[in-house]
């Protein structure tokens, strides 16, 4: 049995990135009809940048699933290597950070080193019911 939060929808955050790599497809197939290999060498780059990106420290993970002996971390369709497998004992910690708008603060979670999508203090009841059950999780070894 596995139990699974999101933090954010993950289906929002995979249409993000799907349309990301839409967006460069296009110019990637308009650079083969026009033959224009400038548009072509920058698609290809901006793919490139792109998977890296998603790949990246700064895109974080949105969904946990919780079985009896680990914790899975998915961070979107484009993060197939990026996706952890968390074994016991597991650490979850509620950290807060300044966004880039002045004077709204950010909360994120923070599963053994690895940090989740932020949230707004409106949202943060999610984060805190996601550690709670964590350490539920750990305490009683379910």
């Amino acid at each position: 049995m596995s139990i699974e939060f999101e933090i954010i929808p993950l289906w929002i955050q995979n249409l993000f990135m799907l349309c990301i790599i839409a967006i460069d497809i296009l110019f990637f197939v308009y650079s083969i009809h026009k033959n224009n290999k400038k548009i072509f060498l920058l698609s290809i780059s901006w793919l490139f940048i792109i998977v890296i990106f998603f790949n990246s420290p700064f895109w974080r993970f949105s969904k946990i699933s919780i079985s009896h002996d680990k914790v899975k971390l998915n961070y979107g369709i484009l993060c197939l290597l990026k996706n952890k497998e968390i074994k016991k004992p597991i650490t979850c910690t509620i950290e807060s950070s300044t966004s880039l708008f002045p004077f709204k603060k950010t909360f994120f979670l923070n599963i053994n080193g690895y940090k989740s999508m932020s949230v707004t203090s409106r949202n943060k009841a999610r984060l805190d019911s996601i550690c709670n059950y964590l350490v539920h999780f750990k305490s009683n070894g379910q």
